[in-house]
């Protein structure tokens, strides 16, 4: 009975007494029981915002999805973008849609890859202060909160006084959120375990598109845009690319990514772009191929040396 409950905590993150009433009503069998409480546990927090710069002709999305129990941040995605486009998404529908919706537009033209980025950060800062406050009511008092308080620290990021910020949220059970991110065939709960380098992140196998006239590997340094392909033959890592606007017709296609970090090793680059807070990828490339790619320069460049302790062997 013991070893039953602490199998429900451990992938659920409920408590004992929850695990043990699960039990009960699913005749003491863990995969009935996990059915149970994926409908009862309604801990997933959703947040849809769009903002907009009054004093400037920026525009952006963000979405935010927490674990309220656990504290556990699930999602932080952001872009902002020139296009006014862009903030006409309406804030209704499936988290999952607009996430989907979210990434397509930081491929248009005239989205800020790098300041899309920095609002993720301050975006998962701020929801994990806002968890440590319990309980969390999820009412219009709290919507009103976050519009202020997201408006203050996104207008700090972007250097503008006066961002317009408007928020939907809502609260979803663990079978909810579940069913709409997690492709088919995957289990419904996954068991949590350590990430690579300590990271919350998922890591997928690219490469890069060549190009005649591009800039040599050896020239590549963190802030320049990637054009990505992805390598990697996993389903997680196709669904995330569908995700990113990776598919056309079915048919994978190429990424825009900003450069996170470099290590040149031998005769090879070996680079990791950042697709989201929460996915990044690894590319290993010869020093002398030119690669199909836009030179940027970060505010704050990121350093390569937690490479060396990652770095697995590349054949």
């Amino acid at each position: 009975m013991e070893d039953k409950v602490g199998i429900l905590v451990e992938e659920t993150g409920c408590d004992s007494a929850e695990a043990e009433l699960a039990l009960q009503m699913a005749g003491y069998e863990v995969p009935k029981a996990l059915r149970v409480l994926a409908s009862r546990l309604r801990d997933i927090l959703v947040i849809k915002i769009k903002f907009r710069d009054l004093l400037g002709s920026r525009f952006g999305l963000a979405l935010a999805v927490a674990n309220i129990k656990s504290g556990e941040v699930l999602r932080s995605r952001a872009v902002i973008s020139f296009n006014p486009v862009v903030y006409i998404r309406t804030l209704d529908g499936y988290w999952f849609e607009f996430e989907k919706d979210l990434y397509a537009r930081r491929l248009w033209e005239g989205s800020l890859q790098a300041e899309s980025l920095d609002l993720e950060t301050i975006l998962s800062q701020y929801l994990r202060q806002i968890l440590l406050h319990k309980p969390l009511e999820i009412n219009d008092a709290l919507a009103s909160r976050l519009e202020t308080e997201l408006g203050t620290a996104f207008g700090r990021a972007i250097n503008s006084s006066k961002i317009e910020v408007k928020v939907k949220g809502e609260i979803l059970s663990l079978g909810e959120f579940n069913s709409l991110r997690i492709p088919t065939g995957e289990k419904i709960i996954r068991r949590r375990g350590p990430h690579r380098d300590g990271q919350d992140h998922t890591v997928v196998k690219i490469g890069v598109e060549e190009d005649a006239l591009g800039i040599p590997a050896s020239e590549i340094k963190a802030g320049d845009m990637i054009s990505a392909e992805i390598l990697d033959s996993r389903d997680l890592a196709h669904y995330l690319w569908k995700i990113f606007g990776g598919y056309q017709d079915g048919v994978p296609i190429s990424v825009l990514a900003p450069v996170e970090a470099v290590e040149v090793v031998s005769t090879k680059i070996f680079l990791r772009a950042r697709f989201s807070l929460g996915v990044c990828g690894d590319a290993a490339i010869p020093l002398e191929k030119r690669i199909k790619a836009v030179r940027v320069l970060l505010k704050h460049p990121v350093s390569s040396s937690w490479w060396k302790r990652v770095l697995t062997k590349v054949k």
